[in-house]
């Protein structure tokens, strides 16, 4: 049963990742870093579903994981926490700076 619970908790967190690029995708062109926090989150999403696919592969024996597998997916969960932090320092920059521009008004 614990099994099944963690399972489940890492698809729902590949879900919610996915949910990011929903909303990401919605704010293309109104918001200039929509796309770098897109790809942020479509790269964790892409890195976490092939660990918890490798895993689960491994883990039932159907084939040998590979060390290349787990080596891209953790690739990817940088490239994609480096876009995010990216992403989040350049949209609060910006909306600082807007927010300095209507303060001198």
């Amino acid at each position: 049963m614990g099994l099944l619970v963690g399972e489940a908790l890492g698809w729902l967190s590949v879900l919610v990742l996915l949910g990011g690029v929903v909303v990401c995708a919605m704010y293309l062109g109104r918001v200039s870093w929509a796309g770098v926090l897109l790809l942020g989150f479509g790269l964790q999403a892409i890195g976490l579903g092939l660990v918890r696919f490798l895993g689960f592969v491994a883990r039932h024996g159907l084939f040998m994981a590979s060390r290349l597998g787990f080596l891209l997916a953790g690739l990817a969960l940088l490239l994609g926490c480096l876009a995010l932090v990216a992403g989040a320092a350049g949209t609060l920059s910006e909306c600082a700076r807007l927010r300095e521009g209507t303060k001198s008004r």
